[in-house]
């Protein structure tokens, strides 16, 4: 695919014409036809005055035709899926205007001491009008901005169908979930100045939930066949009440009536899950062949309804099998494969839209005897009892997220930092490459939680700093005390530790008693349950409060180990 193969492309004028106009980039006269896409094919609008690029460096580089990658979406039809980075003005025009926070300063002489990064991100609706002549521009004067959406539905199928996944940096999802939780996608459209970037991964993975939404009425292989032969044998312009009208006879269901629900849908749920587990039952080798059963519940939460699936990965095939919960109601999935190897069927569990943090929940690898009778069965949502996420009535437990949770690092703050407080940014992922001083929220999606699964974590130190869990007991009696912890080496995660090596200062508190317990890890891990917990001890308390607390002691000093605070239960025996 060539500019000259393109039907924008004018033979006698071979140049790309730059002008400057009188309107904003942005005005209200032309909002609607900019996001529709509705703008004449090969003219891209860049920022005004064109201060977030250097445009100068792209006009100066020598010409050359480097060819995008081509996603194919049928017979017939291509689009690029990504350009590569080749010199030439093609591909740098095409990453100065598409991607304007990537490697590209502001050239302004003024504004570059304030460049804000944060107003700069993906241009939604117009570049790629340089690199594809769309047979077919979707319209709708009630909804502006549907000729994108209908576009991402059609061309990003490979995502929205689980074929492929989508990365979204974990402080862009964090805001994309956090504006969801009381914003729709068209509140995100009309909003001034909404992060162009965020606005981009908000669209993608709401297009996959309005394809979840017809799929409650309609096949969505009958969907995609149906706009597949739509895109082949119409061209020009159709309206988005005639493109309902179409696919309606087609498949069946109310495109209009759907996509008018959807697009104005708020994200304020969140899911609990219980028994998340996979069990691989080999014939003789340990690897296979066998049989792989999954099985997983989830209870919707929140305020809102909304979607959920399991992303399966099954010989190399990328499937997802998505159910609708209504908030209050919880479902049950369940899947048995004949497999020729064990990692032949693997995956997770997706909260999609929610409000989770992180939005994944991955299997507990469990080992039981194989079920007699067990055969093939298909990926499958059905309603269940909420009876596996109520609380056990001997159990209490008190996770980070919870008032009863505290922790003290004062010793190590500076005056400033006692006076104005440390600041505590939530990390994804890594806790990082140097000593941690204070206390710092680390996300992961194997810590204990609901909506928020995180856990601190901080250097061994000399005893001065401490996490506390503080629960109040409803009976006296005797209780096993569980905590959640765990140690890591600093840049290297849990590699090359030996367990027994470390052991952890605990003070177990009640009434005016207090009892010192000098922890294991190589016992506590050795020991723990499945799904990470492990036992402290076994104690007699009388009704009313009591508290766990872990002192950051080290008798060595090791401040490239990083200790885990992330919850503690007493179970009454």
């Amino acid at each position: 695919m060539k500019f000259v193969d393109l039907s924008w492309y004018e033979k006698e004028q071979p140049c790309y014409r730059l002008i400057e106009t009188p309107l904003p980039f942005r005005t209200e006269f032309n909002e609607g036809r900019l996001i529709s896409g509705q703008m004449e094919p090969g003219v891209v609008f860049l920022p005004e005055k064109e201060f977030d690029m250097k445009l100068m460096t792209v006009l100066n580089m020598p010409i050359e035709e480097p060819e995008p990658d081509l996603a194919f979406l049928g017979e017939g039809v291509a689009l690029p899926e990504r350009t590569p980075w080749a010199a030439g003005h093609m591909s740098m025009l095409f990453g100065s205007a598409d991607n304007l926070f990537d490697n590209h300063e502001c050239s302004h002489p003024i504004l570059q001491l304030g460049f804000d990064r944060e107003r700069t991100g993906f241009n939604l609706w117009n570049i790629h009008t340089l690199f594809a002549s769309p047979r077919l521009s979707v319209y709708s004067e009630k909804y502006p901005y549907v000729g994108v959406l209908i576009d991402k539905l059609y061309s990003e199928r490979k995502f929205i169908l689980g074929h492929v996944g989508m990365y979204v940096p974990p402080e862009d999802a964090r805001k994309i979930n956090a504006y969801a939780r009381e914003h729709s996608l068209e509140e995100a459209f009309l909003e001034r100045g909404f992060p162009r970037v965020l606005l981009a991964g908000m669209m993608l993975s709401n297009v996959r939930d309005l394809v979840n939404y017809l799929g409650l009425e309609v096949s969505v292989d009958s969907l995609f066949r149906a706009l597949d032969d739509i895109y082949h044998t119409r061209s020009g312009v159709i309206h988005f009440d005639e493109l309902s009208r179409v696919l309606g006879e087609r498949v069946g269901g109310d495109l209009e009536r759907v996509f008018e629900k959807w697009i104005g849908v708020r994200h304020d749920q969140y899911f609990k899950v219980a028994d998340m587990n996979s069990y691989f039952y080999p014939d003789d080798k340990v690897y296979g062949p066998g049989w792989i059963e999954i099985e997983a519940k989830v209870m919707n939460c929140g305020k809102e309804g909304g979607f959920v699936y399991m992303d399966m990965s099954e010989k190399g095939e990328k499937k997802y099998y998505s159910c609708y919960v209504e908030p209050g109601k919880a479902k049950a999935f369940y899947m048995a494969r004949r497999v020729e190897r064990a990692y032949d069927l693997y995956g997770n569990f997706n909260s999609g839209m929610s409000i989770n943090r992180p939005v994944d929940f991955e299997f507990v690898h469990g080992e039981r005897s194989k079920p007699a009778g067990l055969a093939e069965t298909p990926g499958r949502w059905v309603d269940t009892d909420i009876a596996a996420f109520l609380p056990a009535p001997n159990v209490t437990v008190v996770d980070d997220t919870d008032e009863g949770f505290s922790f003290d690092d004062r010793a190590n703050q500076t005056i400033l930092q006692k006076w104005f407080g440390v600041s505590r940014e939530e990390v994804f992922g890594l806790v990082g490459r140097q000593e941690l001083r204070y206390w710092t929220p680390v996300i992961r999606n194997n810590y204990e939680g609901d909506s928020l699964r995180r856990a601190y974590f901080k250097s061994f130190g000399k005893g001065d700093c401490s996490a506390t869990w503080t629960a109040r007991l409803k009976e006296k009696g005797k209780y096993r005390v569980m905590v959640k912890t765990n140690l890591e080496k600093i840049s290297y995660g849990e590699m090359g530790l030996d367990y027994s090596d470390f052991t952890l200062a605990y003070t177990i508190k009640h009434g005016d008693q207090e009892e010192k317990i000098d922890f294991n890890m190589g016992e506590g891990v050795e020991n723990r349950t499945i799904d990470d917990w492990m036992v402290l001890g076994e104690f007699d308390f009388p009704a009313g409060e009591v508290s766990v607390i872990l002192s950051d002691k080290d008798e060595r000093g090791r401040k490239d180990i990083v200790i885990m605070a992330d919850a503690v239960k007493w179970v009454r025996m």
